[in-house]
């Protein structure tokens, strides 16, 4: 892995990968990343680690093949088309950590869960997104 990885600070991976990747794992340590870091790619599953507090815009757009984000509770903003035209992506927790939720974060098809009173369940009253409480 490019010890720019290793930082904690992801940059943006370049190129297109045309191979699927089961479970992409972000490493320890990483706070957040840049604008578009896996635009594209063939990702089933993402594993964002603790202590992560910031997902810039269009980090998964284009990500036709997500499923399964795992956010974790450290999480404070997630940025503009963040998971735009992720088409497999059908359900998302967000955390109560999460204060911020760009314009056009989310998808209005995507069952969000939270909790009641969070910025995840305003955002997806404004949406008109279907929204589960969480107790998690």
């Amino acid at each position: 892995m490019p010890s720019k990885f290793r930082k904690h600070r992801f940059y943006t991976v370049t190129g297109q990968c045309n191979q699927d990747i089961d479970t992409l794992i972000i490493p320890e340590g990483t706070t957040e990343n840049s604008y578009g870091t896996f635009r594209g790619l063939n990702i089933r599953k993402v594993i964002i680690p603790d202590g992560f507090v910031e997902l810039a815009g269009d980090t998964f757009m284009g990500c036709k093949k997500l499923q399964d984000v795992q956010i974790p509770k450290t999480l404070r903003s997630i940025g503009a088309l963040a998971f735009a035209n992720c088409n497999a992506l059908k359900q998302l927790y967000v955390p109560d950590s999460v204060t911020h939720l760009d314009a056009m974060t989310l998808d209005e098809t995507l069952v969000i869960y939270g909790k009641i009173g969070s910025a995840a369940h305003v955002y997806a009253k404004k949406l008109g997104a279907a929204f589960v409480e969480s107790h998690t």
